[in-house]
């Protein structure tokens, strides 16, 4: 699907950028919107409507596809005991973690209060992104050690030299895009960067210990549990 879709986007942006070529000399669209091309074809009434309706069109979409998946990742941490039960409340009438989406709306938010760039939103947000994905080219490198058996059936299995070259290669590819992207932003922007990481790097460590402690008790309080109580919640 990612192929398909990639090409097939690829081929129609491309269809695109040949006839606003053929609409308007090159150089008044070279690295510009689609706007100047559409109000030269369009009349004024039905420039405004694809504007707008556009507009309200592309945010409606992304918005409805972003709200169903933004929060999961930081569900799964709730469920794991790395945050706290209550931000994980889901809505009983329409399904939906209120409180987390309440907490990306006022992140979302933030930037129009205090009129920051969307260039700044956009450098930011993939810089600091881009330092996330590096975690999981790391955790690759563990799976043949952590989980032998899966490693060793995997119907995709690349062998553990390669595996972390690419792994490697992948995590600097990664830092130095992070790297270019925030080294660009004002200093308050990186130190804010940095404060944010250094804060994130403190809660997931005490969250992963609490987390370990509350699955030792779990399981110490399962061993203490009578045998024939065991086998009957088995059976249930």
């Amino acid at each position: 699907v990612i192929i398909v879709a990639t090409i097939f986007v690829g081929l129609l942006y491309a269809f695109i950028a040949s006839i606003a070529v053929g609409v308007l000399p090159i150089p008044e669209v070279a690295g510009r919107p689609l706007t100047s091309v559409a109000k030269e074809v369009l009349p004024t009434p039905v420039f405004i409507f694809f504007m707008v309706g556009g507009a309200m069109f592309a945010l409606a979409t992304t918005l409805n596809s972003t709200f169903t998946w933004v929060t999961k990742s930081l569900l799964v941490a709730i469920h794991d005991g790395y945050l706290p039960k209550y931000l994980g409340s889901v809505n009983k009438r329409f399904g939906t973690p209120h409180w987390l989406l309440l907490i990306f709306y006022i992140i979302g938010a933030l930037p129009i209060i205090t009129g920051m760039s969307l260039d700044v939103v956009a450098q930011l947000g993939t810089g600091i992104s881009l330092i996330v994905f590096a975690f999981p080219a790391l955790a690759v490198t563990q799976l043949p050690k952590k989980y032998p058996e899966a490693y060793k059936h995997s119907p995709f299995k690349v062998p553990y030299p390669i595996l972390v070259t690419i792994a490697i290669s992948a995590i600097i590819v990664l830092l130095c895009q992070s790297y270019l992207l925030i080294s660009d932003l004002k200093l308050g922007y990186i130190i804010g960067t940095f404060i944010y990481i250094i804060i994130s790097a403190f809660i997931a460590h005490f969250s992963n210990k609490k987390a370990h402690l509350n699955i030792s008790e779990i399981q110490l309080n399962s061993k203490q549990i009578p045998e024939k109580q065991i086998n009957f919640s088995n059976n249930l």
